[in-house]
């Protein structure tokens, strides 16, 4: 079947009347997380828990498993049983970030002069136990999640926290990524339950931990405890985990990413050494940093930042810093870096924040390539470069281009853009895809496409190759919910499409659609060209309509001919079959509003924006 063709005109032409470009841009309201949804799901999660936990430990008196590891300032406890029986503990990973990733040219005296900190902004952080939160680095900024009283306070949360929004009151070489923002904190115990039922109040998440003793069975694999996150994420469009890669790693190891670190929708973050961007050299991998891919070969970890030697707040005192390493410091330099993008996205966008599919399309879009070229699973998109993030925010509708929009079954979308000739024409696509169930192969559920033309010339995304040690191919990517594309030298007009594979999209409790997010630099938005668009299909009055649509066909009536009516939201609100040159449809049950009309005769399809008085 051939699918019907959405196209974007200026904005002039699209309040004309005729609304070529179908795919509808994002509202405030669309982007609320579903509270009542995350609630049912928080009582399902504790409650399985609840039951792992005690099965767990049962089996833990049998074999005098200990319930609680504390070595080498990380903290480990026993959550669940591995599928052979053998305990499995969920654990913190032990072992100059604000200039690896380009964020102290973000905050005040850097080079782009935004004065970026943090403040007003709210990040949370799980974490094994609790942070110490009299620190003076602290301020009195941090409260627990969900009132819980803030117990049990040990080094590695405390470090953590610091280095995302410690404000270096004592020694400002240890100051946080954002300075001045508030934290709120609770320990990873019953983590699943907590993030649903918090997870509309806010934009960002830090975890520092993951699986410590999974079994290799469950490395790379898509399991209960990724589907969990997923289905968070869905959930909450705006909310964005990110979570440690993991320091299983030693002689370079792949597959070494389980359980929460296998998350489609998560940005998962991996440790280097620390990294100048402009020195020329290359970024240097940490010897612990875990390795990917996932089982089904999609690009994890997504991003790399310093993880190695970091200097941040500790425990031992309200005054007291100290050194530490692992994927644990390199995840909370991520979040912290992260929380400035968006609040400098919030300042330009009247305080409304980017979908968490926009802030991972543009963390891929932005990274710095390092290890092989184009992304691979060691240092994934490359290394997290918030400077250009905030650059590429800056330039919108000037030399790039951000969309937030929403594709419904049997449609693509495509925008035409003239390339600038200063830069490389790159294109990314991201959405926060449903969650799957347990499953070692393909974990995708929408199989979104992103291609770049030139007359018969068409550049595809980037993928992993047939091996983890094998260079990145550019060729069609059907496993990854972040596609990108690269054009060097660039010159002229392309046309970006966006389609999907299969005859629907799922949407868990929706209407069959999926919200995905467009990236663009390198080239301007420009009109398509006149033959670029759809026939006319019909002629449809009145418009303001009341209670009737007159709809007629410029053609006899095909087989397959209908109307479908959708709201602003791209939601089906009514459907019927033309079976006539001329048709009614009955509109007296819609609300008063905007709503568009696309009619499908044979191959050909148009789209119109009609009111209803």
């Amino acid at each position: 079947m051939k699918k019907n063709t959405v196209k974007v005109l200026v904005l002039a032409l699209a309040l004309a009347g005729t609304l070529p470009g179908f795919a509808q841009q994002i509202d405030n309201a669309a982007k609320k997380a579903k509270t009542n949804e995350l609630m049912e799901m928080s009582r399902a999660y504790h409650a399985k828990a609840t039951a792992n936990r005690e099965e767990a430990i049962r089996q833990a008196k049998i074999n005098n498993w200990p319930l609680v590891i504390r070595e080498n300032g990380g903290y480990a406890e026993l959550v669940n049983l591995n599928e052979d029986g053998t305990p499995l503990y969920l654990s913190t990973f032990n072992q100059g970030a604000a200039k690896t990733s380009g964020v102290n040219q973000i905050q005040p005296g850097g080079s782009l002069g935004l004065d970026l900190t943090g403040k007003g902004m709210k990040v949370a952080v799980w974490d094994g136990e609790y942070p110490l939160t009299t620190h003076r680095d602290f301020a009195g900024r941090i409260n627990p999640i969900g009132g819980s009283p803030a117990t049990n306070n040990a080094s590695h949360p405390t470090h953590v926290l610091g280095t995302i929004l410690g404000s270096g009151s004592i020694d400002k070489v240890a100051r946080g990524m954002a300075y001045e923002a508030d934290g709120e904190v609770s320990s990873f115990t019953d983590d699943f339950a907590e993030i649903a039922r918090a997870a509309g109040n806010y934009i960002l998440s830090n975890h520092s931990y993951g699986d410590r003793n999974a079994s290799q069975s469950a490395r790379g694999y898509y399991g209960q405890s990724t589907q969990a996150f997923d289905e968070i994420a869905f959930i909450a469009p705006t909310y964005q985990m990110v979570v440690a890669a993991g320091n299983d790693n030693s002689n370079g190891r792949y597959d070494l990413l389980s359980g929460r670190s296998v998350a489609k929708n998560s940005l998962i973050v991996a440790a280097i050494r620390e990294f100048d961007p402009a020195s020329g050299n290359s970024a240097v991998i940490a010897d612990f940093s875990s390795w990917g891919p996932t089982d089904d070969n999609r690009i994890k970890p997504d991003i790399s930042n310093k993880g190695v030697d970091v200097y941040s707040t500790t425990n031992t005192s309200n005054t007291a810093y100290e050194v530490m390493s692992g994927t644990s410091m390199a995840t909370p330099a991520t979040t912290g870096a992260l929380l400035l993008v968006q609040q400098h996205y919030g300042n330009l966008h009247e305080g409304e924040y980017m979908l968490s599919s926009t802030l991972r399309a543009l963390v891929a879009h932005t990274a710095i390539d390092a290890g092989n070229v184009g992304p691979d699973p060691v240092f994934g998109w490359g290394v997290l470069n918030a400077r250009k993030m905030v650059e590429t925010i800056t330039n919108e509708k000037v030399s790039s281009i951000i969309k937030e929009l929403t594709l419904l079954p049997g449609q693509t979308y495509q925008i035409a853009v003239n390339a600038t000739g200063n830069e490389d024409l790159v294109s990314t696509l991201a959405w926060t895809d449903p969650a799957h169930a347990p499953t070692g192969g393909v974990s995708l559920v929408n199989n979104l496409d992103i291609r770049v033309t030139k007359g018969s010339t068409t550049y595809f995304p980037w993928k992993l190759g047939a091996t983890p040690s094998a260079n990145a191919l550019k060729a069609d990517n059907n496993v990854d919910n972040i596609e990108k594309t690269e054009i060097a030298n660039p010159a002229g007009k392309y046309i970006i499409t966006v389609s999907h594979k299969g005859s629907t999209l799922v949407n868990p409790g929706g209407t069959p659609s999926q919200v995905f997010s467009l990236v663009i630099s390198g080239g301007v938005e420009t009109a398509l060209a006149t033959d670029d668009f759809t026939a006319n299909v019909f002629t449809m009055w009145p418009n303001p309509a009341n209670n009737v649509l007159n709809i007629s066909l410029n053609s006899g009536a095909e087989q397959n001919a209908n109307t479908i009516v959708y709201d602003i939201q791209g939601r089906v609100v009514l459907q019927q079959k033309l079976v006539n040159t001329k048709s009614e449809i009955n509109v007296e049950s819609l609300k008063a509003g905007v709503y568009f009309v696309n009619t499908i005769n044979g191959d050909k399809h148009q789209v119109t924006k009609v009111v209803k008085n």
